[in-house]
């Protein structure tokens, strides 16, 4: 239950005093939003409904029609409504003497939307990444060929016949370099960006004192050096975060909304 829905519980008397829980389930997506769950809420009082009972509302794939596939967890589903929208939605409960329930599971992510930030992040720094203690993945498997990397089941047939066809696709945008397979967007990490052949965009801040621009090897050399994570130096940031428990974690999230 979300802090309005228990500041509620506490400063208002629910019209069932023995507080029998009476739930009805609202999946949120695309095709139900906050403006059409708030729309249903005096028909579920007359029902005598004492809870909505809600799916994640969190940001989603953008083509989630069940909300447990989180991308932020810091922010509302843009595709079910605004903050505006939810805090209607919310008003229009406590109007009619109901609170809230939410589903969702705080180790439930979905990794197929590159809008992920924090695994985006894992993706391309590796155990070198802030996030990565948030994930179980195993940097050590018995495979040494596999140490410090992440196996993905991605690929649609043999990787030699995928490569044949031309489908991996080497891309480069907003300052950085990936690689793209149909709709999947993988991070490639700055330290290999030397061994990517063929001509590459010589970044701006490369330029010389006098004006003049450095070779592209030693530009993206600069480029991947300012991108690539020092994993010692991460490590040492990132104690006050891990610090925090799950459940402080969790705690702040709710508490948000």
């Amino acid at each position: 239950m979300t802090k309005t829905s228990a500041a509620f519980s506490s400063s208002f008397r629910f019209r069932h005093p023995s507080f029998e829980l009476r739930h009805f389930r609202c999946s949120r997506n695309k095709n139900f939003t906050f403006r059409q769950a708030r729309e249903i809420v005096p028909y579920l009082d007359q029902l005598g409904i004492s809870h909505a009972y809600a799916s994640p509302y969190f940001q989603a794939g953008a083509e989630s029609m069940h909300g447990y596939d989180i991308t932020d967890h810091n922010k509302l589903n843009a595709a079910i409504g605004s903050r505006e929208d939810y805090d209607a939605w919310v008003a229009e409960l406590h109007a009619h003497g109901m609170g809230q329930i939410v589903d969702f599971v705080p180790n439930h992510m979905g990794i197929n939307d590159p809008q992920n930030v924090w695994w985006q992040d894992v993706l391309e720094n590796g155990p070198s990444s802030l996030y990565a203690p948030y994930f179980d993945i195993d940097w050590r498997p018995l495979k040494t060929d596999l140490h410090e990397k992440v196996l993905l089941p991605i690929l649609g047939d043999q990787y030699g016949r995928v490569l044949e066809r031309g489908e991996l696709k080497v891309r480069f945008d907003a300052g950085s370099f990936s690689l793209n397979y149909f709709d999947h967007v993988f991070p490639i990490a700055p330290g290999t960006y030397r061994y990517i052949p063929g001509p590459r965009p010589i970044p701006n801040a490369s330029r010389s004192a006098r004006g003049k621009r450095r070779s592209s090897k030693n530009a993206w050399n600069v480029v991947a050096r300012k991108r690539h994570r020092c994993c010692a130096q991460l490590k040492k940031q990132s104690r006050p975060l891990m610090a925090t428990s799950a459940t402080r974690v969790v705690s702040i999230g709710l508490t948000n909304y």
